[in-house]
């Protein structure tokens, strides 16, 4: 499915012909007042181009097709069968994409991913922001992934409102809604045993795409991989619960930044940490509630009291999330070093 779509985009984005006629196609359909004409590709690094592009072509999706079936049979429309002709692999190249993007399974697949994807786009905007701290980031990944989760145990329920939606594309369309063909031998996975398209869809794309998706977020945001995630301990709402023997284990994972420390050992930490935890218990909750963040606890910490609490959150508010802030280097540096400032001759 993303294969097709990317092609689809190549298709349009490669020729200002067929992009002026797949304008021409919009605008002569007077059912939706439509802004956008362009199709949006699927960027290899940003996650939110992704997003982009799914809503693009959710909402041009039915015109994509059209146009399609225009360069294919120029009788469809007299308004646009004077002025365009198209050649013999033009004409190739639009029946193949023609025939996937009318495909139910490319359908239906594309409306699934697109609802799931669509539930990570907040995630994927704040991780980029220069403001975001550990804590807060920690927090909302959690909260993704068990909305991801609680869409995994109710994917009867999502599907059903994914496939409602699909059908009525389908109908509007004239897409057949039916499952592929089934081999009467497999050799890298069993037959579904169904023929209803909705039992099917759901063996064969929601529940092996979630299964997956979650599978690659556990692994992307692993705690056990980023020892600053040991930081957000210390905020308040975590220390009152803490247990003695996380203490101890909070105290080994902030001796990562040892050099950083005045503390000359673990014990030292670790007593100076029994402390802090003890100023929180004795905290007021309109005082805790108010430290929900690094900086602010940062800023709330007296340096001659807790010097090894106040600098471990030092480190933790400046540590950037992602490698977006490196990236936007990279990106403006060709305004600094341009290819004509290169040369030496």
């Amino acid at each position: 499915m993303t294969d097709i779509l990317n092609s689809v985009f190549i298709f349009f984005d490669s020729s200002p012909k067929q992009q002026g006629f797949l304008e021409t196609i919009i605008e002569n359909d007077g059912s939706v007042d439509f802004s956008r004409t362009k199709l949006v590709g699927l960027c290899k690094t940003r996650w939110v181009e992704r997003h982009i592009c799914f809503d693009v072509f959710y909402s041009m999706y039915k015109f994509v097709i059209k146009c399609l079936q225009h360069i294919l049979n120029q009788n469809l429309d007299e308004s646009t069968s004077e002025d365009w002709s198209w050649d013999r692999q033009t004409k190739v190249t639009a029946q193949g994409l023609l025939a996937s993007m009318t495909s139910f399974s490319v359908l239906i697949t594309f409306v699934f991913v697109r609802y799931v994807l669509d539930t990570i786009k907040p995630l994927t905007l704040k991780l980029q922001k220069r403001d975001i701290d550990i804590f807060t980031a920690t927090k909302l990944i959690e909260e993704h992934v068990d909305r991801i989760k609680e869409i995994r145990r109710a994917v009867d329920t999502e599907l059903e409102s994914c496939f409602e939606d699909a059908k009525q594309i389908a109908d509007d369309l004239d897409i057949v809604i039916k499952t592929p063909r089934v081999c009467s031998k497999q050799q890298h996975r069993e037959n579904v045993s169904t023929s209803n398209p909705r039992d099917y869809y759901r063996s064969v794309v929601a529940i092996p795409f979630l299964d997956f998706f979650l599978s690659e977020l556990n692994t992307r945001f692993q705690k056990e991989d980023l020892a600053a995630y040991s930081i957000c301990s210390l905020l308040p709402v975590n220390m009152t619960n803490i247990s003695h023997e996380e203490l101890s284990k909070l105290a080994s994972e902030l001796i990562f930044w040892g050099s950083d420390l005045p503390c000359l050992s673990v014990k030292d930490l670790e007593k100076e940490l029994r402390d802090w935890r003890r100023y929180c218990v004795n905290m007021s909750k309109e005082t805790s509630d108010k430290l929900c963040n690094l900086l602010n606890l940062f800023n709330f910490v007296d340096g001659d009291v807790f010097p090894n609490v106040k600098i471990p959150l030092q480190i933790g508010y400046v540590l950037p999330i992602t490698t977006c802030e490196a990236e936007r280097s990279f990106s403006g540096l060709r305004r600094i070093k341009s290819y004509m400032r290169r040369r030496t001759a």
